[in-house]
């Protein structure tokens, strides 16, 4: 006979700020996370507010290829903690970037993979994509004010993920974000 445990949302939040204050025993910030070969196009992690995830093949519109892959994939001076999300070895690795690829995009690169890749970062754990993913896409998570959030949850349809890459020619993570 199998029994059945309910819980609370009371219970979960008390559970999820337990992992945040690095109180579990089996799961905690910062642990390196694989990708497992069970994933598929559109399972995606979270290494802080860099998302890295599974996606077709090709990069979106508007994109241009890096004669020479960087390792940071975070636009900016490497100065700040959160543009420290880097590959470790750049071996192997087609890199595609936006046209305008700088701090206030929320899209990032596109990465064409021939062995996998682990993403570094010194405080989040590294994430390792295995060899059998050949095309992940980088993107960013932004903080907006009020006024943003209003417009984007009237108008935006392009946050969920992956139909976010704009595959209809149009491109971009929210690339809704003021359409109507």
């Amino acid at each position: 006979m199998s029994t059945t445990t309910t819980y609370s949302v009371k219970d979960a939040v008390a559970h999820a700020q337990k992992i945040a204050n690095g109180q579990n025993e089996q799961v905690r910030p910062g642990q390196p996370f694989t990708f497992s070969e069970g994933c598929s196009e559109g399972d995606m992690v979270w290494q802080g507010d860099l998302g890295v995830g599974i996606c077709k093949e090709g990069p979106p519109q508007g994109y241009v290829k890096l004669d020479n892959p960087v390792t940071q994939l975070v636009p900016g001076d490497n100065s700040t903690q959160g543009s420290r999300h880097c590959l470790a070895s750049t071996e192997g690795v087609t890199m595609w970037v936006p046209e305008t690829w700088n701090e206030e995009a929320l899209d990032g690169p596109y990465l064409e993979l021939q062995n996998g890749a682990t993403i570094t970062h010194p405080i989040h754990g590294d994430v390792t994509i295995p060899a059998s993913f050949k095309n992940v896409q980088v993107v960013y998570q932004k903080e907006w004010d009020k006024s943003v959030l209003v417009i984007c949850g009237r108008n935006c349809r392009g946050l969920a993920w992956p139909e976010s890459f704009g595959r209809d020619g149009r491109g971009g993570f929210c690339r809704s974000l003021f359409e109507e």
